[in-house]
């Protein structure tokens, strides 16, 4: 019987420098993440702002490791 697994918990549970496009994608742009909230929020807080406007505009190999989500 395969078992299913939470997509979150994995990536949490997972060593950033092991984190491929695909994972950066699901942290960064699904709307259960801290860059998905409101861009009245996003204004209160201008480093996520610019995180997010940084991978909207270059994507994930812009991202230097420390702007990349942590476990």
């Amino acid at each position: 019987m395969a078992r299913k697994t939470d997509p979150w918990i994995d990536l949490a549970l997972k060593p950033a420098e092991e984190f491929t496009g695909d994972d950066l994608a699901i942290l960064l742009s699904n709307p259960w993440n801290a860059l998905a909230i409101s861009s009245v929020m996003m204004e209160r807080f201008p480093q996520y702002k610019a995180l997010k406007e940084k991978y909207v505009n270059s994507g994930s190999a812009a991202l230097s490791k420390q702007e990349r989500p942590r476990n």
